[in-house]
């Protein structure tokens, strides 16, 4: 079983906000962080006593208990902002203004965690040798360094030496890398046991989630320049982290899963890319304007999923797969050119540059068509698999754009955009 090898031993502890509307009396603060531990350290003692502690097997069940236990604790620390900004209320104020000691209860699961696997580590070897070989597990233990610096992070005596920016980035890829995590293990563990108490857990990340894409959406108008960058940079990399943690790498099959969805990423990035000037100059829209006003970072976010994959692509060739296995969607030969190719037209858009110039969009506009002849090409020569053909489809169409970009009039009072193609 999978659930119980995902280890999370971490302190999530959340600054704790200025506003503070709770009715005095009312349990809050470290009153309430004691009820939780305390509450927490009696289950934990209780579930010790129903555990087999010869037994390797009894003892990660315990884990997967304790990651169990603390998931409710980190639901709310987690959720308590959003709630705040869609439902303000004297129950979503205390929340938010309570936060800290949710997260530290949090901790105090935390601390029993370590406890165990330290058990585990010292006298079943082979157990823990066996949850290492999950590929991801070694991504769980870089959540795990980033999680610790969040917990040392969140004393003022250290926080005080950090620029705000940095602490912000910091507790947010954090709790976003251990929201994530959590999400996947509980999903796979809802899929393959019939315990429903994970249906219930995966039931409740999900719409703690959509409640932070609402938040998102409302605040969309925001996501411009590097804000965009770190928006794409993050859905980017949970999409392959998301994927690669619920199927890994153990066989052919599982790291073509993984190597699909970072092709339909790099397919949606570069479309977008190629095709945000046609857009603007057939339909003059505002949304045709922010498109093309973000190009760089599409192209940007397309060199990330490019990364993961010719990763990936490095990891199947030392796995060696049979020779009938099916080919990946892109060849590495044609990966590196369109790495090439995207870096030039990365170049070229910087925003130092000179776009307006005829030599520099001379060679704009001959790197972002070897980009989309390589995409294109790539997917066409294995359009045997459908995931290429729907993809070599989507290719096309953004040619078709493209096309008609040429030949039709132009709108006029298109708003100005960086670089043209």
């Amino acid at each position: 079983m999978r659930w119980p090898s995902a280890t999370i031993v971490a302190v999530t502890t959340v600054a704790v906000p200025t506003q503070t509307h709770v009715a005095p009396g009312a349990l809050k603060g470290w009153r309430l962080f004691w009820v939780l531990a305390l509450t927490t350290s009696l289950i934990e003692l209780l579930a010790w006593q129903t555990i087999d502690w010869r037994s390797g097997s009894d003892v990660r069940l315990l884990i997967g208990f304790n990651w169990r236990l603390s998931a409710p604790y980190f639901l709310l620390t987690f959720s308590a902002s959003a709630l705040q900004r869609l439902i303000p209320s004297t129950l979503t104020r205390w929340l938010l203004s309570n936060r800290r000691y949710f997260g530290l209860a949090f901790a105090s699961v935390a601390a029993w965690q370590l406890v165990t696997i330290v058990f585990l580590g010292t006298h079943f070897r082979a157990e823990l040798a066996d949850i290492h070989s999950d590929s991801f597990q070694y991504i769980e233990d870089l959540i795990f360094v980033v999680l610790v610096l969040m917990s040392v992070t969140s004393f003022h005596p250290v926080s005080r030496h950090m620029r705000p920016a940095t602490w912000r980035r910091l507790h947010s890829t954090g709790i976003y890398l251990l929201g994530g995590l959590f999400t996947v293990n509980f999903l796979y563990a809802t899929v393959n046991a019939t315990d429903a108490t994970y249906l219930v857990i995966s039931s409740a990340f999900a719409l703690a989630w959509a409640l932070r894409a609402l938040v998102w959406w409302r605040r969309r108008a925001m996501f411009e320049g590097r804000k965009l960058f770190w928006a794409l940079f993050g859905l980017t990399n949970a999409a392959v982290l998301g994927t690669w943690s619920y199927f890994g790498l153990q066989t052919d099959e599982h790291l073509r899963y993984v190597t699909a969805v970072c092709t339909a990423l790099i397919c949606i990035f570069f479309v977008a890319t190629l095709t945000a000037p046609s857009l603007q100059r057939l339909w003059p829209t505002h949304a045709a304007s922010r498109l093309l006003s973000g190009r760089r970072y599409y192209l940007l976010a397309g060199l990330l999923a490019m990364a993961w994959y010719l990763a990936f692509t490095a990891v199947r060739a030392q796995k060696l797969p049979p020779p009938g296995a099916p080919p990946l969607p892109l060849s590495t030969a044609i990966s590196l050119g369109m790495l090439a190719a995207a870096l030039a037209l990365l170049f070229l858009l910087r925003p130092s540059r000179d776009t307006g110039a005829a030599g520099a969009g001379v060679a704009q506009r001959a790197s972002a068509v070897a980009l989309g002849l390589l995409l294109t090409g790539g997917l066409l020569a294995t359009r045997s698999q459908a995931l290429s053909g729907a993809l070599a489809v989507a290719c096309l169409g953004a040619w078709a754009a493209v096309v008609s970009a040429r030949i039709w009039p132009q709108h006029p009072a298109a708003p100005a955009g960086s670089g043209s193609n």
